[in-house]
């Protein structure tokens, strides 16, 4: 999928395709999807146990566990580069 990106922006140097088709600024939105979780740009792409949103999804689950007592709320933001929890 990397080479793909990079195929896909030497068509644009290249001049061979309308900014309204592809561009740089899509492109670089792909490699921020795929850093995070390749499903994001592949729905068909299989689940890792080591993806940020795996990680993350863990994290998450453990703080609720470890605060159900305080019946704490947790709040979760994903900015499509990285995936950030919050207690």
């Amino acid at each position: 999928m990397i080479k793909s990106l990079a195929d896909r922006a030497e068509e644009i140097r290249a001049g061979h395709v309308d900014p309204s088709v592809d561009n740089m600024l899509r492109i670089t939105n792909d490699g921020r999807k795929l850093a995070l979780d390749m499903r994001l740009v592949n729905p068909l792409a299989p689940d890792s146990d080591t993806s940020k949103t795996s990680i993350c999804a863990r994290n998450v689950y453990s703080i609720w566990e470890r605060t159900q007592e305080q019946r704490s709320a947790q709040l979760v933001f994903c900015d499509c580069v990285a995936i950030r929890c919050y207690k």
